[in-house]
């Protein structure tokens, strides 16, 4: 039985925001070595100032990336009216 259940999801088309999802979890993952690569840097940082300073590395990480595609991406996700809130 688990022998079909896997030849089903062969077959099964793709979620179509399955290449966004991917995407963000590569961006994550960039800024997250981002982030490790600037641990010195961090660990001079205040403690009291800690989350500000490693959200600084992030938006710089951000900042080095072409965010078109992403962007694009995100436009793609229905308008459920809620943003409006």
């Amino acid at each position: 039985m688990g022998k079909q259940q896997s030849s089903f999801r062969e077959h099964e088309e793709p979620h179509p925001y399955a290449g966004l999802l991917h995407e963000l979890i590569l961006l994550r993952t960039e800024l997250k070595v981002i982030e490790h690569a600037s641990a010195a840097t961090l660990q001079q940082v205040n403690p009291l100032h800690a989350a500000s300073a490693i959200n600084m590395v992030h938006y710089l990480g951000i900042r080095r990336r072409d965010m078109r595609p992403l962007q694009e991406g995100i436009w793609t996700f229905p308008d459920t009216g809620q943003s409006d809130a």
